[in-house]
């Protein structure tokens, strides 16, 4: 009541299979380069059915299903970088209008049609972001940009369509995925906020472990 209304919007869904690439003369097994497609996917707990990870000891799992990027964030990497990013850059499943890190609570549950999401933990990146953008220090920009998105849960299994809508059916009052960012690369400097975030009921294990 009286709030701003934000859109919220699926700009692109994407996905992608494990490749193997050469990186500082070694080749490496990643499943980092997700694109957009125009077909209906299906969604498990582990994620989308299609897609793949490489290294599950530290991607995929139930409390890593699904990576959702902000649109938003792109106009400042372009200006950043100085190239045109395409859908899926960052390795996200989900691109999205309305879910910014700073307005996402962790426990925040969305439908994506049939689907239920929860969001659970930001995005701790790894150097496969050196690889994508093949700059070698791409990962520690991204860690001082603090834009790194989250993962999403599955809820409740399904069909996740390019052009479907979403709405959000549960807001909890928690942390915001920002906040819960902060909370571990500010972890000597605030442990106040660290303690917020090992306290959070909603945020995976994975993270606090991070």
């Amino acid at each position: 009541c009286g709030g701003k209304l934000i859109e919220l919007k699926l700009v692109s869904l994407n996905i992608g299979k494990v490749t193997t690439v050469n990186w500082q003369g070694k080749p490496s097994e990643t499943g980092f380069f997700k694109k957009p497609t125009s077909e209906s996917q299906q969604v498990t707990y582990l994620g989308f059915k299609n897609d793949q990870q490489a290294d599950l000891a530290v991607h995929g799992g139930i409390d890593k299903a699904i990576y959702c990027y902000p649109k938003e964030h792109y106009a400042f990497w372009e200006k950043e970088l100085g190239i045109k990013i395409q859908a899926g850059a960052f390795g996200e499943n989900l691109t999205t209008i309305g879910l910014i890190d700073s307005e996402v609570n962790i426990g925040d549950v969305y439908t994506f049609g049939d689907v239920e999401l929860q969001v659970c933990q930001p995005r701790f990146p790894c150097f496969k972001l050196n690889i994508a953008f093949n700059k070698k220090e791409m990962l520690a920009r991204f860690i001082d940009a603090e834009r790194f998105g989250f993962y999403l849960k599955v809820i409740k299994e399904g069909i996740i369509k390019p052009d479907t809508s979403f709405e959000l059916v549960k807001s909890v009052n928690s942390q915001k995925v920002s906040e819960a960012v902060k909370a571990f690369t500010e972890r000597s400097s605030n442990k106040a906020l660290l303690e917020q975030s090992i306290k959070n009921p909603f945020l995976a294990e994975q993270a606090i472990d991070y």
